[in-house]
């Protein structure tokens, strides 16, 4: 299952309780995030997806960005709650939940086993961050993004 159908399974997810849902998107510092989530209270929810089981354990050498989510260092670079994403079978759920940081949430993408279509398994609850809302200043670079990407444009104003 690609990055872009698991996002897809996501959107679909959320969307009703969502005010936005951005993927593939720098919001907090030099690292990608797969999917953001803001809510109606601004509270943003970042989902990492993960593929492979390569991929899931190459991400823990992402030092800083890991001390920063573990130790709370710089509440500007994180979201409010931050999740891991794997397409079922990519790793066991016992050894995904053992390797999963204990301030991550934990989800798993399965195929419904009667019907047509994908559901999320929810492995672990993820533990809130900070409770800080959305700066401002936040918005208007999501928004400088955003339009970036649809207009192509190199220079930032």
């Amino acid at each position: 299952m690609t990055e872009r159908k698991v996002q897809d399974i996501l959107i679909q997810n959320h969307r009703k309780k969502s005010l936005v849902l951005i993927p593939n998107i720098y919001l907090y510092g030099k690292n990608e995030s797969d999917l953001i989530k803001i809510d109606y209270r601004d509270i943003v929810t970042e989902f990492e997806i993960k593929t492979s089981r390569e991929d899931f354990y190459a991400d823990s050498k992402k030092e800083e960005k890991h001390n920063n989510l573990k130790h709370l260092y710089d509440l500007t670079l994180l979201p409010n709650y931050f999740n891991y994403v794997l397409p079922e079978g990519t790793i066991g759920i016992e050894e995904a939940m053992i390797e999963c940081p204990d301030y991550a949430g934990l989800f798993f993408v399965c195929k419904f086993k009667t019907k047509i279509g994908h559901y999320l398994k929810k492995i672990v609850y993820p533990r809130m961050l900070h409770n800080e809302k959305m700066d401002p200043d936040k918005w208007k670079k999501i928004a400088q993004s955003l339009y970036h990407r649809q207009y192509g444009q190199n220079r930032r104003t």
